[in-house]
């Protein structure tokens, strides 16, 4: 199952069932999610571990085990060539361990906003400091995007495991977002913004 599938799916049970709605949960998570920045500044790997390992359990608790899973088979390979390259060349460096956690627990932690949180409650939030319209926005790229790549999969394509799906996905994915960015850009411009 695609991330932009498992984000949907969050998004309409959490639409359905509250889960997540409230907004004293949202601050909550949105304070964990600075908390986490906060815990990068210290650049110590056994508090990276730890914060990890609470992002983690957060999602599970949250029921996106799918995202959690989707986000690990992305980022453990990529972190183990990129921290292979970097013990081949400059030997064992923390801090190079250190980005690579502090980078992943960010993405988690972000992640467990924007999945355990309807798109309406984000919205209403975002409106506040002017970034209603990038929620709105992404939650359409979403939609057309799985529309986009479920029509590539009924043709035969297989996007999931190999390189060229992954491309073929990224492509998609960025003219998706150019497309709808476009249609935005004329819809404020015959309002009348520049």
């Amino acid at each position: 199952m695609s991330v932009a599938k498992s984000l949907l799916r969050h998004w309409a049970e959490s639409e359905e069932v509250g889960r997540g709605s409230g907004k004293a949960w949202l601050y909550l998570k949105t304070a964990y999610f600075t908390a986490t920045l906060g815990v990068g500044y210290f650049n110590n790997v056994v508090a990276d571990v730890l914060n990890l390992l609470l992002s983690a359990a957060l999602l599970v608790a949250g029921g996106c085990l799918d995202l959690l899973a989707y986000s690990l088979a992305v980022f453990l390979p990529a972190g183990g060539v990129m921290l292979g390259l970097s013990y081949s060349v400059h030997g064992y460096t923390p801090a190079i361990l250190h980005n690579y956690l502090f980078g992943y627990n960010t993405f988690l932690s972000l992640m467990l906003v924007v999945a355990t949180t309807s798109p309406r409650l984000l919205v209403s939030a975002m409106d506040r400091v002017g970034l209603g319209l990038a929620i709105r926005l992404m939650k359409n790229v979403v939609w057309e995007l799985d529309e986009v790549l479920d029509s590539k999969r009924s043709r035969g394509i297989e996007l999931r495991w190999s390189l060229r799906g992954q491309l073929v996905g990224l492509f998609d994915a960025t003219k998706v977002l150019a497309r709808r960015l476009g249609v935005l850009e004329s819809s404020l411009r015959a309002r009348g913004f520049d």
